[in-house]
């Protein structure tokens, strides 16, 4: 099975970008990911921001009001943690973050996938999406958490023993993974060549090239 094409970048970066070691003590990476019409989504991000001892990423797209308000409690914070507004980082943040919080959308579900980023699903839209959460379900690779309450022992559950949980989910999502999708489906439609190859090396030295979740993670919808 060829999988779900994804940007070349995750194949091509597989080495470079890796979350921290939990096991060393390293603190907990954390993306939370807001498209239009995220529940919760400002109560959610604020109770992250309360967790002192995580490593806080917020993509909140276009609303720039929900983005002044969360920088100012960032501001507060001892840890790093980012307020972006649109953003085409995210192949990049999802290898540099030990869980994803956010929808189960198709491109992001499949891109978290390709990153081995365990995703804590917090909203799931009836149809394609109830599929996407059940595939991460079946292989115990992520959490349904609906509720802010729900996300943050979640991902404490996840975090504790020094990554235990954590651990497990991302050595699942080994299993799911196709960071090389794309380069399959191209070769077994156009067939190996040059061309091809070097239309994908291209692709992965460009972290915002066919990434849907890329251009869509934070773009009000």
């Amino acid at each position: 099975m060829s999988g779900f094409p994804v940007t070349p970048f995750f194949s091509a970066h597989a080495d470079e970008f890796t979350p921290s070691d939990l096991g060393a003590g390293q603190a907990p990476r954390v993306l939370y990911i807001i498209n239009s019409g995220t529940l919760h989504a400002e109560t959610t991000a604020r109770r992250l921001l309360e967790e002192a001892d995580w490593e806080i990423t917020c993509a909140v797209g276009r609303d720039e009001p929900l983005r002044r308000h969360l920088t100012q409690l960032a501001a507060r914070r001892a840890r790093p943690a980012q307020i972006l507004g649109w953003t085409d980082q995210i192949p990049r943040l999802l290898m540099t973050h030990h869980v994803v919080v956010s929808k189960a959308g198709g491109a992001t579900t499949q891109e978290a996938i390709a990153a081995r980023c365990p995703m804590i699903v917090n909203q799931i839209v009836p149809g394609q999406e109830e599929g996407n959460y059940e595939l991460l379900r079946r292989h115990g690779a992520g959490g349904l958490a609906e509720t802010p309450d729900l996300v943050i022992s979640t991902l404490r559950r996840a975090f504790a023993w020094k990554g235990r949980v954590w651990q497990e989910w991302r050595n699942a999502l080994a299993t799911l993974a196709r960071p090389d999708a794309a380069r399959t489906i191209a070769e077994q439609v156009l067939g190996p060549g040059p061309k091809v190859a070097a239309d994908l090396r291209a692709a992965a030295n460009d972290v915002a090239s066919p990434s849907t979740a890329a251009r869509r993670s934070a773009a009000a919808l």
